[in-house]
């Protein structure tokens, strides 16, 4: 089947899954890693995603892996464009930045779980609990994991930057740090996304690998992760914004100030 076809195939379940039929359209646009020195599977830009019609870039590679990981990771995009144009629709342009690059992150990781465990739609409790209560094995790529394995796959980005050495990266422009720093703060919101989605329904004591592993920025990622589980997100938009420049500032003052 054309992958066109394909992708709005899953964005027809996606709106079944989500119970929400006013979406706005979708276009799915094919990019090669080796061209555009793309190392993400898919993704939306932010300036286009409030849109008629919302582009979605995706790695040709990824149609290389498992159909069932595949379908997860439009789902997690399939998600921003819900948080855009839906639940949060009405947020004022600063605000909006905020959740989009915090909350939704962390929203799209669970629905791209859910997904990924075969979760009929988001009130999909009873699958949910079952299949990680059960620890049932997901695949992610083509490899067939443990559940508390994919979880922690975040972890080995999130560490790769910031359980450095401190000179780390002193021959990094500012560009490329600000790079490695955005695939901190996204990835911290991967895995608690996954994290606390199986802590609440898998009744597991699992640990927070995240904490054991960042002594430096414990508390701050605490802090971070208290305020966007909230399900009242709205009226923590400004501690969470507070939050990550703070966070921010203890990154680049650690790694480039002297």
């Amino acid at each position: 089947m054309d992958k066109n076809k394909i992708i709005n195939q899953y964005y027809d379940e996606f709106k079944v899954f989500i119970k929400e039929n006013k979406m706005p359209l979708i276009i799915p646009v094919e990019k090669s890693s080796e061209n555009n020195n793309m190392d993400e599977f898919a993704f939306i830009e932010k300036d286009f995603i409030r849109g008629i019609a919302v582009p979605i870039i995706y790695n040709k590679s990824l149609f290389d892996y498992n159909e069932n990981f595949v379908k997860s990771i439009f789902f997690h995009e399939f998600t921003h464009i819900y948080d855009a144009n839906i639940r949060f629709k009405n947020l004022n342009e600063k605000d909006f930045n905020t959740v989009i690059d915090s909350y939704s992150e962390y929203h799209a990781s669970q629905i791209e779980m859910g997904s990924l465990i075969g979760m009929k739609n988001k009130n999909d409790v009873l699958t949910i609990a079952s299949k990680l209560k059960i620890k049932s094995k997901v695949f992610y790529k083509n490899e067939l994991e443990d559940i508390e394995s994919y979880i922690i796959t975040p972890l080995a980005d999130i560490t790769s930057i910031i359980c450095q050495d401190r000179d780390a990266y002193i021959d990094l422009s500012d560009f490329e740090f600000a790079k490695q720093y955005v695939k901190l703060e996204k990835n911290i919101f991967y895995y608690y996304g996954k994290y606390d989605l199986y802590t609440k329904y898998a009744n597991k004591n699992m640990p927070d690998l995240l904490q054991k592993n960042c002594q430096n920025f414990s508390d701050i990622i605490s802090k971070i992760h208290n305020a966007v589980k909230t399900k009242n997100i709205e009226p923590s938009i400004y501690n969470i914004r507070n939050l990550l420049k703070n966070f921010q500032d203890n990154v680049y003052t650690y790694f480039l100030k002297r």
